[in-house]
C-alpha cells in the first residue's frame, strides 16, 4: 500500500457556524463586500490570528480555494497546520487532500493516509463519508485509509473485521502483494479457509514465500482445500528457498514424521538446524530433542540443552519442564540436565553420581562430565589426573565437551605442559562438531592470532556460530563488533552490524531452567 500514488480529492466542509462561511461563500469579490460582511471576515481573520481552530480551517479554505483571497495553496497548508496542532479534524483532512494533490506541499500519498486516518480517528464524518464514496468505487488509496481504520477500531469508529477484509481486498485486487498476504492472514484468523486459499494461491507466482508457506501448509493439511501433500511441501520449499525460516522448519517436521516425503531422520535434523540458527524457535526446541535422542543425528546432550535453553527463551520453559520431569523423567537426558543441575549447585558428588549413571548409556558423555567434575579445584575430592584421564578417553571417541576441555587445558597448560598446537587441533575438532563454547574459543584464537594465523573473518564466523547457543559475555561483544566497526582484514566494514551486536542482549536462562530440574537420586 505504501507504493500507491493516487491522486483523490476528499470532500471536506468547515466545522464553522453555517451563517459565517454563507457569508464567506458570498463574498468572492471583496470589492462588492457589504460592510457587514467585511466587518464578519475580519473577525474570523481575528479570530485564526487568535489561535482559534475553527477560524484557521476556515481561512485556510479560503487560500485554498480563492475566496476573499487570492488562491494560495501554500498559505492554505500554513493555516491548516496551525489548526492541526490543535487536533481539527476537518483541518487534518484538508491536509489530506494537499498531499494526494501536490498543492502547496509535495505529493506523498502516505502522508496523506495517515492524516486522513487521524482525522477520521478524530470524528471527521466527511473524510469517513469521501473515503467511503471513493472506496466503494473502486479507489484503491481510499480503501487502504479505511482498511487501516477498520482493522482495530480507531477513535468513534469502531473494529469491523468484514469492512476491514472488504477494503483490503480492493487494495489486494490492484496488485499490491503486500495487501494479499496481510488479507489472507486475516481470512485465516477468522476462519475463512477457503477465501484463504484462493488469496494466498493467486500470489504464489511472485515467490512471495509467506504466500508459499500457507499454500503448502493448507495444501498438506486439507485446510481450505482438497488435500495434496506432495503439491503441499513442493510449495514448502519454495518458500524455503526465498528465505522463510517457518517454511524450513515445517519441512523438517515433514521428513521427521515422513508427511509428503519420504520419513528421514538426517534430513529432518538438517533442516531443523538451518531453521533454528536463523531464529525459529520450533526448530530450536526440535533440534534440541532430536539431538539428546539422537534421532538423525550423534547424541550431544550439552548441545540439545542448549537449543533447548535458546528455545526456552521464546516461550518453551514450560514446556521443558514437563519434558524433563514429566514425560522423560527416566531418560538419559533428564539424568544429564539432574547432572547439570547439581554440579552448578555445587553439589559435586551428587553430580558425580547422576554422571555415573549417564555412562551407562552414553559412555562418553557421561565420562566428559565426571573428568570435568574431577578436574574443578573447587571439589572436596578434586583428582585432576582421574579427570584428565576420563575426559582423554572421551576425547578419542570425538566426544565434543572432552575434545573441547581437552584443548583447553593443553592451551592454557592446566595439569600439564602447555602445547598450542595440540591445543588448537581439540579446540578446532570441537568446534566444528558444533560445541558452542569451543566455538566461542575458537573466535577469541583467530582474533588474536595465538595458535593460528589471525583471521578476522573467521572470527567473525565462530562468533556468530557461537552466540546462536551461548550469550556473548561484554568482552567476546566488543571483539565481534570491532571487526565490523573498523572493518578488520577481509570483513567489510558494516556500522550497523557493530551496533546490532553491541546492543543485543541475549538471555541465559539456563540456570532459571535447570531450577526446575527435580532430582531423582540413582538406585543403588
Amino acid at each position: 500500500m505504501k507504493k500507491l500514488t493516487i491522486t483523490l480529492l476528499l470532500a471536506v466542509a468547515a466545522l464553522l457556524p453555517a451563517p459565517a462561511m454563507a457569508q464567506a461563500k458570498k463574498a468572492k469579490t471583496p470589492k462588492k463586500q457589504s460592510v457587514e460582511n467585511i466587518d464578519s471576515l475580519q473577525n474570523i481573520a481575528d479570530m485564526a490570528e487568535n489561535g482559534n481552530a475553527d477560524a484557521q480551517n476556515a481561512v485556510g479554505l479560503w487560500y485554498y480555494r480563492g475566496e476573499n483571497f487570492s488562491r494560495d495553496y501554500g498559505k492554505a497548508v500554513q493555516w491548516w497546520l496551525r489548526a492541526m496542532k490543535q487536533q481539527h479534524p476537518e483541518a487534518i483532512g484538508n491536509l489530506a487532500q494537499c498531499y494526494l494533490s501536490g498543492h502547496g506541499v509535495k505529493v506523498d500519498s502516505v502522508r496523506a493516509a495517515g492524516l486522513a486516518r487521524r482525522a477520521i480517528k478524530l470524528g471527521s464524518r466527511s473524510v469517513l463519508a469521501g473515503c467511503t464514496d471513493k472506496a466503494d468505487n473502486g479507489d484503491v488509496w481510499a480503501a487502504g485509509v479505511l482498511a487501516g481504520i477498520y482493522k482495530k477500531g480507531d477513535g468513534k469508529v469502531s473494529r469491523n473485521p468484514d469492512l476491514y477484509h472488504k477494503y483490503l481486498g480492493i487494495v489486494a485486487e490492484s496488485g499490491d502483494v503486500d495487501a494479499s498476504v496481510e488479507l489472507g492472514l486475516a481470512l485465516l484468523n477468522a476462519g475463512k479457509d477457503r477465501e484463504a486459499f484462493k488469496v494466498f494461491g493467486a500470489i504464489t507466482g511472485t515467490g512471495n514465500p509467506t504466500a508459499c508457506f500457507w499454500t503448502g501448509k493448507m495444501l498438506l493439511e486439507g485446510k481450505g482445500v482438497k488435500m495434496d501433500k506432495a503439491k503441499g511441501v513442493d510449495f514448502l520449499f519454495r518458500s524455503a528457498e526465498a528465505g522463510m525460516p517457518m517454511a524450513k522448519y515445517y519441512i523438517g517436521r515433514c521428513y521427521s514424521e515422513g508427511d509428503g516425503v519420504s520419513q528421514d531422520d538426517a534430513q529432518a535434523v538438517k533442516w531443523y538446524r538451518t531453521a533454528a540458527a536463523e531464529g525459529n524457535h520450533y526448530a530450536q526446541y526440535a533440534l534440541g530433542h532430536a539431538m539428546f535422542e539422537g534421532k538423525g543425528c550423534k547424541p550431544d546432550m550439552n548441545q540439545a540443552l542448549h537449543w533447548l535453553e535458546r528455545a526456552a527463551t521464546r516461550g518453551h520453559k514450560v514446556a521443558f519442564t514437563k519434558l524433563i520431569n514429566d514425560t522423560i523423567p527416566g531418560s538419559p537426558f533428564a539424568t544429564y540436565c539432574r547432572g547439570m543441575k547439581l554440579m552448578q549447585g555445587g553439589a559435586y558428588s551428587e553430580a558425580l553420581a547422576q554422571f555415573k549413571l549417564l555412562e551407562k548409556t552414553h559412555k562418553y558423555e557421561g565420562k566428559a562430565m565426571q573428568g570435568m567434575i574431577y578436574c574443578d579445584a573447587a571439589y572436596s575430592k578434586y583428582n585432576f589426573k582421574k579427570g584428565l584421564n576420563l575426559i582423554k578417553d572421551a576425547a578419542k571417541n570425538l566426544n565434543p565437551m572432552a575434545l573441547y576441555l581437552l584443548g583447553t587445558f593443553c592451551l592454557e597448560g592446566t595439569g600439564m605442559g602447555r602445547n598450542i598446537p595440540k591445543g588448537v587441533k581439540n579446540i578446532i575438532a570441537a568446534a566444528n562438531l558444533g560445541n558452542p563454547q569451543a566455538q566461542l574459543a575458537l573466535a577469541d584464537l583467530y582474533f588474536e592470532g595465538r595458535g593460528v594465523e589471525n583471521d578476522y573473518e573467521q572470527s567473525a564466523q565462530y562468533y556468530a556460530l557461537a552466540s546462536q547457543l551461548l550469550p556473548l559475555n561484554e568482552d567476546a561483544r566488543r571483539r565481534y563488533a570491532s571487526i565490523y566497526e573498523q572493518g578488520m582484514g577481509r570483513v567489510k566494514r558494516d556500522e550497523a552490524k557493530a551496533k546490532e551486536i553491541l546492543s543485543g542482549k541475549s538471555v541465559d536462562l539456563l540456570p532459571d531452567m535447570l531450577r526446575t530440574v527435580v532430582v531423582i537420586a540413582p538406585k543403588k
